[in-house]
């Protein structure tokens, strides 16, 4: 290690100052080091005016190359010389090559800073006496060669300050600017670790009292040199471009982004979130081009994976890693066009985003002009401004949200004129991925997409290179329905809801009566009409307490029931019901009951359709035989709001037969169970009796002489009616069993009367 006195001059003529990548930002100017840095000014200016030099202690650095000086220890003092030696050789109006080699590596702005203050040292005298400016930066701003986002670099900030501070204290010191060989005083011990290998560790502990580079601006200074690497010297020039943009116009427009939208005055806490917006962007693009050229690998992408590291030798145990290579990712330099034109085009991308996806329709039939229904309220993103903020935010942005915004810029890139046709087709396919598999025990579907996300965009970039067929504007009201969720294959078929084969005058009147349907019929009446139709019911959700769930429908539930899965086909019977309803129409009250018996279970769930449905959802569980009475009404599901905001679900069931003599009887109060096996479900009719269920029969309780008296009459001529000690059975028979109990119900209140 050879340790000499040297000068600034000295120094910069034997190398290149690089200021490396990893050091901190040129503190000395910054606002608050204002005492501390005035006097370190007013130091070295009276220095230059003495007789005495003024020395400046030990820096430390590493020779690489051969010509370049990498300043381990010292960079805050050779950045104050430089630019101290810069302001002396201005206004003594003349020009040092010398200057040319002092640069900053941290961010091309700095880089580029420097680069044109070194090149307009002469011009600048000029300047000053002409603008009679006493504030050198604003002078330096006005110049043509100043890039004004250079002013959102903390380190070119600092620069400026620092200069106002020399200009100021010059401006004081008698006798005229000092001479540039006084310069030559200022001195300092240079410790040259030649051939020393440096690693990043070393870097932060020596600078550790200092404001290291963030995670966006380590990034990009690695990216900076992959991109040489990996594209060669006949890039350099759209190296140099990518560089200067990422600090300047790329930086400008998320900066203003942000601006906006946290409406913060501090533009430096504006530039640290807006690098670490871009740092976001860049992971969400390198995730995307990931699975892009990966699409049989089925590793998720994992950034804390990704590295610079060429791609090795191919086997079992490097598949990962090598796929996780900014090598393999911008494999081509095609995949780097798309992220240089999603900066270049930022503003247009989120204008555009924020246009084109709005939320599905509650309404059949609303016209949405040329815009995409995205559908999810499971991560509250239901338009295009909330799934651009996801992506910038890098904040709860679902796989298939992610391919929406991917595919768009892909389509806007190519310049598609059918681009909302296309992201419409885009929406249908990852929605029927998501659908095709039902969880069982949930009104939700279980995503595959992000299980095979290189299949599914290699699936979706092919829908966008290949031609749409034009669909009917009604086709495409229903595919934006919340019901519906771009899935008709259920109603039509796959090439009719495709679009291939175009809809008939049929179709088109079964999707207009599907509209007055789904629109003004309540709830209770669409399940009884597919009761009807002969949907018998076997939409099955699993089990509870070993007993079968089945779901019935439900505002919260048509959107299962009318498109595909592994419970609902095209050819099964609720397909088949559903269509028979749309093209028929609805079936009156009368005729629906006389389709079947008092036995049946289909019977009561048409005739008092209106209190065993809600609109929510319904699902109910058999206790006791598919024709008894112990049939509940599951009541331990979110709804899709409750579930957005992480509410846990009421529990509890309620007997659909009890529901309804409690809904019919005054004063009357239904006395819930737990569970389906509970046996506290019954009806008390307070001083009259109490009524369970029990398999296919009432069971009724008497709470009074009185009212057992009554019921033993009664019941002597009922041949389906038997008494126990304590209690009194009416059972199934060939009429309607809630209207006989509830006539002999009435005989029974009307003699107890007093």
């Amino acid at each position: 290690m050879d340790t000499q006195a040297t000068t600034f001059k000295t120094l910069t003529q034997k190398y290149i100052i690089k200021i490396p990548i990893i050091q901190r930002d040129y503190a000395q100017g910054r606002k608050n080091a204002q005492k501390i840095r005035e006097k370190f000014v007013r130091d070295l200016l009276n220095a230059l005016k003495s007789d005495k030099a003024l020395h400046l202690q030990f820096i430390y650095g590493s020779v690489k190359n051969g010509n370049e000086f990498i300043p381990l220890d010292g960079q805050q003092r050779l950045t104050t010389l430089y630019l101290l030696h810069w302001y002396i050789t201005m206004r003594n109006n003349t020009q040092e090559s010398y200057l040319a080699n002092f640069t900053y590596e941290t961010r091309s702005s700095s880089r580029e800073f420097c680069k044109a203050l070194s090149e307009n040292t002469q011009t600048m005298q000029d300047t000053l006496d002409k603008s009679n400016e006493t504030i050198l930066s604003e002078t330096i701003k006005d110049q043509a060669w100043f890039l004004p986002f250079w002013e959102q670099d903390p380190t070119i900030q600092s620069m400026l300050t620092m200069l106002d501070s020399i200009h100021t204290e010059a401006s004081k010191i008698s006798g005229g600017i000092p001479k540039l060989e006084t310069l030559d005083k200022l001195t300092f011990s240079l410790n040259e670790l030649r051939d020393f290998g440096l690693d990043d560790e070393l870097y932060i502990k020596m600078n550790a009292r200092g404001a290291p580079l963030n995670d966006f601006e380590n990034f990009k200074a690695a990216f900076e040199g992959f991109l040489g690497d990996k594209f060669g010297e006949e890039f350099k020039d759209k190296q140099e471009e990518i560089s200067q943009k990422l600090d300047n116009e790329w930086l400008e427009s998320v900066f203003y982004y942000v601006k906006n939208d946290k409406k913060q005055e501090d533009d430096m806490e504006c530039i640290e979130l807006a690098q670490s917006y871009m740092l976001n962007i860049i992971k969400y693009l390198c995730e995307m081009l990931y699975y892009k050229v990966n699409e049989n690998e089925k590793s998720s992408f994992d950034w804390n994976k990704a590295h610079f590291n060429r791609v090795i030798a191919e086997s079992n145990d490097n598949t990962t890693q090598n796929a996780h290579s900014m090598y393999k990712i911008f494999e081509t330099q095609e995949a780097l066009e798309i992220l240089i034109y999603v900066f270049d085009n930022f503003d247009e991308i989120k204008d555009k985003v924020a246009d084109i996806f709005i939320s599905f329709t509650e309404i059949i039939g609303e016209s949405v002009g040329d815009k995409v229904c995205i559908f999810d309220k499971d991560n509250e993103i239901t338009s295009g401004k909330e799934l651009f903020a996801a992506m910038v935010k890098h904040d709860d942005l679902s796989k298939k949200d992610a391919i929406y915004l991917f595919i768009l810029i892909y389509l806007m890139k190519k310049q598609d004129s059918n681009l909302t046709n296309k992201l419409c087709e885009v929406r249908n396919y990852c929605n029927y991925e998501k659908q095709k598999y039902l969880s069982d025990g949930a009104l939700s579907y279980r995503s595959v997409i992000q299980y095979d996300m290189g299949r599914h965009i290699k699936e979706c970039v092919k829908i966008c290179n290949d031609d749409i067929a034009a669909k009917d504007e009604i086709m495409r009201q229903f595919e934006n329905h919340q019901y519906f969720k771009g899935d008709l294959e259920l109603l039509f078929g796959k090439r009719k809801a495709s679009g291939k084969t175009p809809l008939d005058d049929d179709d088109k009147a079964m999707l207009e009566n599907a509209k007055i349907i789904l629109n003004e019929t309540p709830t209770h009446s669409i399940i009884a009409n597919l009761i009807y139709r002969g949907f018998d019911g076997n939409f099955w959700l699993g089990t509870t307490y070993g007993k079968g769930k089945f779901l019935f429908g439900g505002k919260e539930a048509w959107h299962i029931m009318l498109t595909r899965n592994g419970k609902n086909t095209i050819s099964g019977k609720l397909a088949e019901a559903f269509k028979a309803m749309f093209k028929n129409g609805l079936v009156s009250d009368d005729k629906l009951c006389k389709k079947f018996k008092p036995k049946q279970w289909r019977y009561y769930f048409i005739k008092y359709s209106e209190s065993f449905f809600k609109d929510k959802h319904n699902v109910f569980t058999w206790r006791c035989g598919n024709n008894g009475l112990e049939i509940y009404r599951l009541v331990n599901y979110k709804s899709a709001e409750g579930k957005a905001k992480g509410e846990k679900p009421k529990r509890g069931t309620l007997n659909a037969f009890l529901e309804v003599l409690a809904n019919k009887l005054e004063k009357a109060e239904y006395i819930k169970g737990e569970n389906i096996k509970s046996d506290e479900h019954h009806v008390v009719i307070k001083g009259k009796c109490e009524i369970r269920c029990e398999k296919d029969s009432f069971v009724l309780t008497p709470l009074s002489d009185e009212c057992k008296k009554l019921l033993e009459e009664l019941l002597k001529q009922q041949p389906s009616s038997h008494f126990g000690k304590e209690s009194f059975t009416i059972s199934l028979n060939n009429a309607d069993i809630i209207e006989k109990l509830l006539e002999l119900l009435e005989e029974i209140f009307t003699k107890a009367a007093p």
